[in-house]
């Protein structure tokens, strides 16, 4: 996914990019943890390394959630 795709994706979640990532998993401690990004750094992180979201995200029309529990699928109805 482009970066583009993920700024529309942020706006249908009401979302910063940072709030999708896992911050305990090693790779974001590694890579990205006590780092400084600016909101483009922050959408190429997600481009490069979008193993790091922390749950999957649900598209359906013009809404979209982050899906943290199985039921929360259904918020899209």
């Amino acid at each position: 996914m482009t970066a583009t795709q993920w700024d529309q994706i942020l706006k249908l979640l009401h979302l910063r990019a940072k709030d999708l990532l896992n911050k305990a998993h090693p790779e974001y401690q590694r890579l990205i943890a006590g780092k400084d990004w600016d909101e483009e750094g922050w959408l190429n992180i997600l481009v490069r390394h979008p193993y790091l979201i922390k749950s999957p995200i649900a598209i359906f029309r013009n809404q979209a959630i982050l899906c943290k529990t199985p039921t929360d699928i259904l918020k899209l109805y």
